[in-house]
């Protein structure tokens, strides 16, 4: 949960820095990522999709099955990505 909220912060931070406007939420801030060209648009989608699973935690939108949690935090490819990009592309000094 920690790490897709600071995942997200990154994503809103670029997006007023960069002056991309504000994004509609905190799925669209980490898919605008996508469209400008920091991730890869797959990776943008997927990451999308976990802010919208922790959304579903943290808010219960409905009962969630505790091995689903498990196996998602069992593969943290994504979110190392997700650095590995972000970081590139700030040392490249962004847009």
């Amino acid at each position: 949960m920690v790490v897709i909220e600071n995942a997200v912060d990154a994503a809103q931070h670029l997006s007023a820095a960069e002056g991309w406007g504000p994004p509609d939420d905190n799925g669209h801030a980490v898919r605008l990522l996508g469209e400008r060209g920091v991730l890869d648009p797959g990776l943008a989608a997927r990451m999308s999709r976990a802010v919208g699973f922790c959304n579903v935690l943290v808010h219960e939108y409905t009962t969630v099955d505790d091995a689903v949690v498990v196996e998602r935090l069992s593969d943290l490819t994504d979110l190392r990505a997700f650095v590995r990009s972000v970081g590139g592309w700030l040392g490249r000094g962004g847009s």
